[in-house]
């Protein structure tokens, strides 16, 4: 699983449902056949995925806000680490900044790649309506179609216990936490590099430094994982 899809978590932007859904990108969740393994496991860990990507958010906006050429916000790695995210991106700036700099697109060209997917596939989950599924067996047992203004429609397998329709009701609102969170991600990668290209005299810094900004996002989400993996064992 590469970045983009670790972020995009159960959405699949340009489903194949193209016949009954126009299109419309998918939330395809298959709740454990336990339910309170539902509710401890699989949603706790949704829910930790987008405080991840919260907190990724937060991070390189206070980085952007005190971030000046020759004056850098420092952060303790959350690993004991001398160097930070904010540390790597701070020397990503400076050599996008510095006169004599050649050849930037290449150490960044994997992050630049990754960001163009993200921002079409979030492009494209604000662009059609979206459908959220819950599965059981491999078989679906809610639907919930959410429209371009927020309106819902819900429909039901025959026979559902009313676990079964809490667990669809939380699926909801984790997908819809997981789509705002990723359109907020885009806005804030694209207001902080053209903040910080306003700060650099280097022409055409704004897209040199939207991969960095990304890498930076990514830097930070892995830290935490690691983190919080390290913690629990």
């Amino acid at each position: 699983m590469n970045a983009v899809q670790a972020l995009l978590g159960a959405w699949v932007a340009g489903a194949t449902e193209a016949q009954r859904f126009d299109a419309a990108p998918v939330w395809r969740w298959e709740a454990p056949s336990n339910p309170r393994a539902a509710r401890q496991g699989t949603l706790l860990g949704l829910a930790r995925d987008y405080e991840h990507i919260e907190q990724a958010v937060e991070r390189l906006s206070r980085f952007v806000d005190a971030w000046e050429p020759d004056r850098h916000p420092r952060a303790k790695s959350l690993e004991g680490q001398e160097r930070s995210p904010e540390d790597a991106l701070a020397e990503a700036l400076d050599r996008i900044g510095a006169p004599q700099a050649k050849g930037l697109f290449d150490p960044l060209q994997s992050a630049r790649e990754e960001l163009d997917a993200f921002i079409r596939h979030v492009r494209e989950l604000v662009s059609h309506y979206a459908v959220i599924e819950t599965q059981s067996d491999g078989a679906v047992i809610a639907r919930t179609l959410v429209g371009w203004t927020g309106d819902f429609k819900s429909l039901w397998h025959n026979d559902l216990t009313p676990e079964q329709v809490r667990l669809h009701e939380r699926n909801v609102r984790a997908a819809l936490a997981r789509r705002a969170a990723l359109i907020r991600l885009m806005g804030v990668i694209s207001v902080s590099a053209a903040k910080i290209a306003l700060r650099l005299a280097t022409p055409g810094a704004q897209l040199l430094v939207l991969p960095a900004l990304w890498q930076f996002v990514r830097d930070v989400i892995e830290e935490l994982r690691r983190a919080e993996a390290h913690s629990v064992s």
